[in-house]
């Protein structure tokens, strides 16, 4: 995609696999930055240009306060896209099975109101449903755009121009 910057944000550094991505895509501009998601927006001069922060697979289903963090994306413009597993028996029935894979010890399901919560020793993952993510996004302000949904995985896309517009 030509004329989009792009703005990487990982807490591990990534530095020398996104130079080398970079400087073999010439027609790509981008940084990336050092940090914890929940302090990223912080640390990046803001512009006019639409900003579209994308939460990669199952990622906001890691984060604590995920209401705060879509409060402070909104709050500071961005178009917002969510993608996670699903809240189905399916994809609870994979996860289960890669849990267990990964050997993490004492795994379990815990469903609440927001969604399922796999829990273990020293590990958490969420993933909401899709009602608790579009309300959690439409009452701070944001437009529900589009969404795709499977079995496995539930992307939406929320954006806070189209409501501006």
């Amino acid at each position: 995609m030509n004329r989009v910057n792009y703005i990487g944000v990982d807490i591990r550094s990534l530095k020398p696999c996104i130079d080398e991505y970079l400087s073999k895509n010439s027609h790509v501009e981008g940084k990336f930055i050092n940090s914890c998601l929940s302090d990223f927006y912080k640390l990046i001069n803001i512009e006019s240009a639409p900003i579209l922060c994308v939460f990669p697979f199952n990622l906001i289903g890691n984060l604590n306060e995920c209401k705060s963090q879509i409060h402070n994306y909104y709050t500071h413009g961005f178009d917002v896209v969510i993608s996670q597993f699903n809240t189905t028996d399916k994809a609870k029935e994979i996860r289960l099975d890669y849990y267990k894979k990964c050997e993490i010890s004492n795994i379990f399901l815990n469903k609440t109101d927001e969604g399922d919560v796999f829990r273990g020793l020293d590990f958490e993952s969420k993933s909401y449903t899709k009602r608790f993510i579009i309300e959690s996004c439409t009452n701070v302000g944001f437009k529900h755009i589009d969404s795709y949904e499977s079995e496995l995985i539930s992307i939406h896309y929320f954006s806070k121009r189209a409501v501006d517009e």
